[in-house]
C-alpha cells in the first residue's frame, strides 16, 4: 500500500468536539505506510505518560528515514539529533541554561524590554499608544535572543517605515507552504527524503535562511576574534557552545561536545524559535491580559509590591511574581504554540494493549489534550487559578514544551523572556483591546504555528503613577 490516509483532519488534533474527544483513545492512524513509517495519534493521558518517558521513545525517526530538509546546518541541530548524537549534543548544552546563566542573561532581556517601553510611550505621547502584538513582539523576541544569547544588540524597537533586516527575514523564514513540491514528495515517497538531504534540499526558504546562516557565521567570527571579552560577569549561549568545540571527526568518539556545523544549526534554531514561538506566546499572554482587566491589575498590584520591597527587573523577583506565573501557564494551555508533539519507537513496545512497531511515529496532539473538556473545566475559558499549584496538574495533558526527557532544551529561557517582558510592560502600562481587536475565544488557524486568524492589535495606556508605589 503506496498511501494510506484514514481520514483524520488537521482540525481534529487541534480541537476535541463532542463527538470526538480528545481523550478518546483514537488510536488513529492517518499512516502514510511505506514500509514500516505510520503515524499513530494518542489521545489518551495514561498512555501517553508511559509512552513520552519512556527510554524507548525518542523525537523523530531513525536516522535512515529521519526528514531533516532544513538546510545542513539545521539538520544538526538538538531538535532533529537521535541516540548517540542526540545525548551528546543535549548533556552539553544543558548546563548552559542554568539558573545561574539565566541570572546574567536577565539584565539583557530587561535592557531590551526598556526599548520597547521606551517606544510605545513615544507613541502615547503622539495620541496612538496602539500596536500590532504579533510584529512588535517577533521583533522584541529577536532583540532578546540576540543580545542575551549571542551578545548581539540589535534594537528594532523603532517606528521607521523601513521594516529591519533581520523581521524581515525571519518572517519570510516562516512562510512555509504545506503544498510546496518537496513536501509533496516527502509525504508520497518518503524513500526519497534521504536523497534529498544529500542534496542539501530545504523546505524553508533558501534566501532567508543563507541570511541567518550568514549572521550566525558573523557572531562566531567576531566572539572568536574577541577572544570571548564581555562585560565582567556575563555570559552568552554562543560563548559556551564555542568553548565545547570539537573537530567534526571526533563525534563518535566523545560524549560532550558540538562541531562547528552543529554550532551554527543549534544557534539557528535558538533565534528561530525565538522569533516564532516566543513572540506568539508574549502575543496571546498579553492579549488574555488586555481582555482581562481585572486579572491585570492583580498582576499590576504584584508588581507593585514587588518594587516597593526593593526587588528590581530580575531573575528571580520576575520568577517569583506567583500571579504572573499563572496567566503565564494558563495562557499558554490555551493557546497551545504546536498542534502536536511527535516521538519515534527504537523497538517494538507494548503499551496498554497496543503494539507498535520499532520506527513508528506517534503524534500527541498537545493542543487537543489542551482542551479536553474531561480533564479540564470550560478549557476555552481564560481561568489563571487552574495554574496555582503546577504539581496538580498532569504534564502528560499539559505539554507546550513538550515532555520527558527530549522536553524543550530552552524551556527557562523563554519563559523568562515573556514573563520579563509582561512584567516590565504591566508595570508601566494598562494594556487594553482596541476597536479591532477581536473578543474571546480566539479564531486560530493551523499551520507550522498555532496563529489567530485577525492580527492582534493592542493598546498600551500610561499607567497612574500616584497609584504605584
Amino acid at each position: 500500500m503506496d498511501l494510506c490516509e484514514c481520514g483524520v483532519d488537521d482540525r481534529v488534533l487541534a480541537q476535541p468536539t463532542q463527538s470526538h474527544k480528545a481523550r478518546s483513545m483514537f488510536v488513529r492512524f492517518y499512516l502514510w505506510y511505506i514500509k514500516y513509517n505510520y503515524a499513530n495519534d494518542l489521545a489518551d493521558g495514561h498512555f501517553i505518560n508511559r509512552d513520552l518517558d519512556s527510554d524507548n521513545y525518542t523525537s523523530g525517526t531513525s536516522e535512515t528515514r529521519q526528514i531533516k530538509l532544513s538546510g545542513k546546518e539545521l539538520n544538526t541541530s538538538v531538535v532533529g539529533a537521535w541516540g548517540a548524537e542526540w545525548k551528546r549534543l543535549r548533556s552539553t548544552m544543558t548546563p548552559m541554561f542554568s539558573s545561574a546563566k539565566l541570572r546574567h542573561m536577565s539584565s539583557l532581556m530587561a535592557r531590551c524590554a526598556d526599548n520597547l517601553v521606551d517606544l510605545l510611550q513615544k507613541r502615547i505621547q503622539k495620541g496612538d499608544g496602539s500596536f500590532n502584538a504579533k510584529e512588535r513582539f517577533s521583533s522584541l523576541s529577536l532583540d532578546m535572543v540576540l543580545s542575551a544569547a549571542f551578545s548581539t544588540e540589535v534594537n528594532t524597537q523603532t517606528d521607521d517605515k523601513k521594516e529591519p533586516e533581520i523581521a524581515k527575514n525571519a518572517k519570510e523564514l516562516f512562510k512555509i507552504s504545506f503544498y510546496s513540491p518537496i513536501i509533496f514528495i516527502v509525504l508520497m515517497f518518503p524513500g526519497a527524503t534521504k536523497y534529498l538531504e544529500k542534496m542539501n534540499v530545504s523546505t524553508m526558504k533558501k534566501a532567508p535562511l543563507s541570511y541567518f546562516s550568514k549572521l550566525v557565521h558573523m557572531m562566531m567570527q567576531r566572539q572568536q576574534e574577541q577572544g570571548h571579552q564581555h562585560e565582567q560577569g556575563s555570559v552568552d549561549f554562543l560563548q559556551l557552545m564555542l568553548e565545547n568545540q570539537i573537530p567534526e571527526d571526533a563525534v563518535k568518539t566523545v560524549e560532550k561536545g558540538m562541531t562547528k556545523t552543529e554550532i551554527i544549526g543549534n544557534a539557528l534554531i535558538f533565534i528561530l524559535a525565538g522569533y516564532e514561538n516566543t513572540a506568539n506566546t508574549m502575543m496571546y499572554l498579553a492579549y488574555n491580559l488586555a481582555v482581562h482587566p481585572e486579572i491585570q491589575a492583580a498582576i499590576q498590584a504584584e508588581i507593585d509590591e514587588m518594587i516597593k520591597e526593593g526587588g528590581e527587573f530580575d531573575y528571580d523577583s520576575v520568577n517569583g511574581l506567583k500571579m504572573l506565573d499563572m496567566c503565564f501557564h494558563e495562557s499558554i494551555r490555551l493557546y497551545t504554540p504546536v498542534i502536536f508533539n511527535a516521538r519515534a519507537s527504537k523497538e517494538e513496545i507494548t503499551i496498554n494493549g497496543l503494539t507498535i512497531p520499532a520506527n513508528a511515529t506517534v503524534h500527541f496532539p498537545s493542543y487537543a489534550l489542551a482542551h479536553d473538556e474531561d480533564y479540564w473545566d470550560e478549557p476555552y475559558e481564560f481561568r489563571p487559578e487552574r495554574m496555582k499549584d503546577m504539581n496538580q496538574i498532569d504534564t502528560m495533558y499539559f505539554q507546550p514544551f513538550g515532555a520527558g526527557p527530549r522536553n524543550c532544551i530552552a524551556k527557562r529561557f523563554a519563559i523568562l523572556e515573556v514573563k520579563m517582558l509582561i512584567a516590565k510592560l504591566l508595570y508601566n502600562f494598562d494594556l487594553k483591546p482596541t476597536a479591532k481587536t477581536p473578543k474571546p475565544p480566539l479564531e486560530l488557524k493551523f499551520s507550522a504555528a498555532v496563529r489567530p486568524k485577525e492580527e492582534l492589535f493592542l493598546e498600551a495606556v500610561t499607567r497612574n503613577k500616584s497609584a504605584q508605589c
